[in-house]
C-alpha cells in the first residue's frame, strides 16, 4: 500500500494549478508568436527559477503543459526521504510494471526513489540497464536487483 504523499504530487503543491495555467498561457502566446514576458516572469517567481523563452520553446515542442508545470515545480514538492525497503521495492515494481500511465506520477516515484537510494541515475537503470552500466549488454533485472544496485550505488545498505 503506497503512502498518501506518494500518490499524487500535484495534491501536495498548492502552486501546481497556477503554474499549469501559466504554462498553458505561455505555450499559446508562443504558438501565436506573441510576447510571453509577463506570464514567464510570473512562472519564474512562482517556481523560484530563471527560465528563459528558449527553454519554454523547447519544452512546448516536447512536453505537455501539465507535465512541464510539474517539472518546473518539482523541487518545491515535498519528497519523502524515509521510505522503507518494502516501500522502495513496491515503487520499483510499480515503475517496472508501468502501473501509472501518468507521467507526473511516474516522475514523482522516480524522484522519491532517487532521494531514498542516493542513486541519481536510477531512472536510467529502470529504463535502460545497458546504458546505466555503459556496457551495451541487454539484461532483464528484477525489481529487487534494481533496488539493490541503486542502494549500493547510492552508498546505502541493501537491507
Amino acid at each position: 500500500m503506497v503512502r498518501r504523499e506518494l500518490l499524487d504530487p500535484r495534491s501536495c503543491c498548492t502552486q501546481y494549478e497556477n503554474a499549469r495555467k501559466l504554462v498553458v498561457r505561455i505555450y499559446h502566446l508562443l504558438n501565436a508568436g506573441s510576447d510571453c514576458a509577463e506570464p514567464l516572469a510570473e512562472l519564474n517567481s512562482l517556481s523560484q527559477k530563471r527560465l528563459c523563452v528558449s527553454q519554454i520553446e523547447d519544452a512546448a515542442e516536447l512536453i505537455d503543459p501539465e507535465t512541464f508545470a510539474y517539472e518546473v515545480l518539482a523541487d518545491l514538492i515535498p519528497t519523502p526521504t524515509d521510505l522503507t525497503h518494502a516501500e522502495m521495492l513496491e515503487l520499483v515494481e510499480k515503475l517496472l510494471a508501468d502501473a501509472s500511465q501518468d507521467s507526473i506520477q511516474h516522475g514523482h516515484w522516480s524522484r522519491c526513489l532517487e532521494a531514498n537510494t542516493g542513486d541519481r541515475r536510477l531512472s536510467l537503470l529502470l529504463q535502460s540497464p545497458e546504458l546505466y552500466f555503459r556496457d551495451g549488454v541487454s539484461r532483464k533485472l528484477t525489481a529487487q536487483e534494481i533496488l539493490d544496485i541503486a542502494l549500493a550505488a547510492g552508498g546505502k545498505s541493501t537491507r
